[in-house]
């Protein structure tokens, strides 16, 4: 071989260069998938936190309930009101639906809002209660990402 001949050819770069942007495209590929599917179950983990949340809060006054009642707000969404020994109001919790669409907590006659439980968006909030238990079903919560999560539970009267 000649030194004039060595090295490599313009066809040998081309395939070189093309087989490297295939490689190149399908790691791309795989890292925007993977973080696409990381930012879903993220985003999902965070609504069923809130959901946890949520229901922690209700289920803690709960236990130190009298008398639980469920009434429909103005808006005929189902208000759960709680109330001490003495008969007095000590929490309330309700859906504002067309408000923020956010599960509030307040306290005492009349009254007082003291916000939002959660920062995660309430689809569905159904609440019942018999003389010594309080049922949530559903409690429907969806991600930022548009994931539905759902949480039911039943809390007892402890101060029954």
């Amino acid at each position: 071989m000649r030194p004039s001949q060595a090295g490599i050819t313009l066809t040998e770069v081309t395939i070189v260069m093309v087989l490297a942007a295939i490689v190149t495209v399908g790691l791309v590929t795989f890292y925007v998938n993977s973080q696409a599917t990381w930012m879903d179950a993220s985003t999902q983990a965070l609504a069923q936190r809130d959901a946890t949340l949520v229901i922690e809060q209700i289920a803690t006054e709960t236990r130190g309930a009298y008398v639980a009642k469920v009434s429909p707000d103005a808006k005929g969404n189902p208000m759960l009101v709680l109330y001490d020994v003495g008969n007095e109001e000590f929490a309330r919790f309700w859906w504002n639906e067309n408000g923020d669409s956010l599960i509030h907590r307040g306290e005492g006659n009349p009254s007082k809002d003291l916000g939002a439980i959660a920062v995660t968006a309430v689809d569905q909030f159904q609440v019942d209660s018999n003389d010594t238990l309080v049922f949530v079903r559903p409690l429907r919560m969806h991600s930022t990402t548009g994931e539905p999560v759902e949480v039911s539970s039943s809390m007892a009267l402890y101060n029954r």
